[in-house]
């Protein structure tokens, strides 16, 4: 079976996972829990109760149904990741993907199941009774509040504390806490990461992170035995190894892709769509393993992230000798000079002056993921207003959003082999203001709002999006010299980071009216898309005066 069989076997078995779970909204047992979803790994959460409503007969074969889905997808990716093709022309690659897709698989449990533990630990006094009426979370039962049982939609969220309100909003607070280090952390890890990446190589970065791994597994695994307020260290602590080891983990891949591939600009845009594509083939899978773990309502997260540790100990082992790519002059000096790293953190820099195409693209893929990032972090509010959908199967866009950018990767590689990396980023750019344009119209059209929103909001802007993530790739390892590629690839998350800190909130704080019914429902998108629109402008220029 080649890459591209697997490839489609996995998008098909992906299909029909999806569809199972839209039209069989349970799959397991006779009475169904609340299922807890978030859109993005971020603080916003959803709650889902539903009850079979079909027989039982038919309810017990949807569990089989969903767990060989996952399974064809997970035998599809790894399929994918060990082909044939990949080991024959650059033997490193395979074992680089299998990589990416472990870890990629991995990193979701530090999103929704992580967020339902902080909130499943979420502490508090008994709620007393006001007025015969108790908060929500609990209800009112002969004189005093009643903890809501933890399938009914009512669940306060946590076994520890009655009042949903203060377990959101303490969630909320640690989650504003980590947020707000991750991205200072996150800037300054980068910067000294892709310094020491090109003097020392690509592999001890991703050892640190192998190693980091195993430490914040086991400090969430301890911190189910503690009090709150040493929980709540313990949650902030593990969060900023957590950063320091992964902020640089894709600019370390994409560099060991760069440099597999520096004399071969072809197989350069291959090996970087199946970056992406193991990227996004990982995070389908991971948000349909999760999906169990979430709906379980867990009280006590031991056994999940002590199995979580047991499985980042075995890889530690697995990739601890995952093959160095570096092997230019400059990791062949003196000791001396080795130590020297803060005089590269300048070197990243003065590259991309020297390159004005490369200095200016930098600003543009900086506001390009801003423009994304604003508008679709509001997919799901924009869904359960305007759209009036019910919240989880609002959440069901993010699974689409995956399989559009899986697809789009899969796409990437043959279109930059036809048209060149400059012409395909310039037309991707292009179908992606006019995809959230036409979705934008959805005031104008209310009758036709939800077609626009999926075919156009989703399916085509992802496919899009997803074809223009490998040529960002492949334009900064074709431009960037192969001393400092680390560096530049640092770079770009900086810049994005400056550029969001203070842009960032103007998308839901002064753009997005969740009660309007006019265009003011969609002005996220519509400025999105005139902002890609001139971004597509900017670098069509620029890949004209190069």
């Amino acid at each position: 079976m080649s890459w591209s069989h697997a490839f489609w076997l996995t998008l098909a078995a992906g299909a029909v996972l999806t569809c199972a779970d839209t039209a069989c909204q349970s799959y397991v047992g006779d009475d169904l829990p609340e299922l807890r979803v978030s859109l993005l790994q971020s603080s916003v959460k959803t709650t889902r109760s539903s009850v079979l409503t079909d027989a039982a007969a038919e309810g017990k074969y949807r569990g089989a149904v969903y767990c060989g889905a996952c399974c064809l997808l997970l035998a599809g990716g790894l399929r994918f990741v060990v082909t044939e093709k990949g080991a024959a022309s650059l033997p490193e690659l395979s074992l680089i993907l299998t990589f990416v897709f472990w870890m990629s698989w991995f990193q979701y449990f530090s999103g929704d199941p992580f967020d339902a533990f902080v909130e499943s630990n979420t502490r508090c006094p008994w709620p007393q009774p006001l007025a015969g009426h108790c908060p929500s979370g609990s209800r009112f039962e002969q004189g005093v509040c009643v903890a809501a049982d933890r399938w009914s939609p009512d669940w306060s969220l946590s076994v520890h504390c009655a009042q949903k309100n203060h377990v959101l909003s303490e969630a909320a607070r640690i989650n504003g806490i980590n947020s707000s280090t991750s991205s200072g952390i996150g800037m300054i890890t980068v910067l000294l990461a892709g310094a020491y990446m090109d003097r020392m190589g690509r592999r001890p970065v991703i050892r640190f992170f192998l190693l980091m791994s195993i430490m914040v597994k086991l400090l969430l695994t301890l911190s189910c035995f503690l009090n709150w307020s040493s929980f709540v260290v313990i949650i902030i602590v593990q969060n900023i190894f957590e950063v320091m080891s992964a902020s640089p983990m894709y600019p370390a891949l994409n560099c060991m892709i760069s440099d597999l591939t520096r004399e071969d600009a072809q197989t350069r845009g291959d090996c970087f769509s199946a970056l992406e594509m193991a990227k996004n083939m990982a995070s389908l899978l991971a948000l349909l393993s999760g999906y169990p773990v979430l709906r379980a309502h867990l009280t006590n997260y031991f056994p999940f992230w002590s199995s979580l540790a047991a499985m980042a100990l075995l890889a530690t082992t697995y990739f601890w000798n995952i093959p160095e790519t570096l092997h230019h002059e400059g990791s062949e000096k003196s000791d001396g000079e080795r130590h020297r790293l803060w005089r590269s953190l300048v070197e990243g820099l003065q590259c991309c002056v020297k390159d004005r195409f490369l200095g200016q693209y930098l600003v543009i893929w900086a506001t390009i993921t801003l423009a994304v990032n604003g508008a679709w972090g509001l997919s799901t509010m924009y869904l359960q207003s305007f759209l009036g959908m019910e919240q989880a199967n609002a959440s069901i866009c993010r699974a689409v959003w995956f399989f559009a950018l899986l697809l789009g990767a899969g796409s990437s590689g043959p279109l930059m082999r036809r048209g060149g990396v400059h012409v395909v980023h310039g037309a991707s750019l292009l179908a992606m203001s006019i995809s959230w344009a036409l979705c934008g119209l959805g005031p104008v059209f209310p009758a036709y709002a939800a077609h626009l929103f999926w075919v156009f909001g989703v399916g085509s802007f992802g496919v899009a999006f997803g074809v223009l993530s490998p040529c960002f790739a492949s334009l900064i390892s074709a431009h960037a010299p192969p001393e400092c590629t680390g560096q530049v690839f640092g770079l770009a998350i900086v810049v994005g980071t400056l550029l969001g800190m203070p842009l960032g909130p103007l998308w839901s704080q002064v753009f997005f009216n969740p009660s309007a019914s006019d265009l003011h429902a969609t002005l996220p998108w519509l400025v999105s898309s005139a902002l890609l629109g001139l971004m597509a402008v900017w670098f069509s220029i620029i890949s004209a005066l190069r």
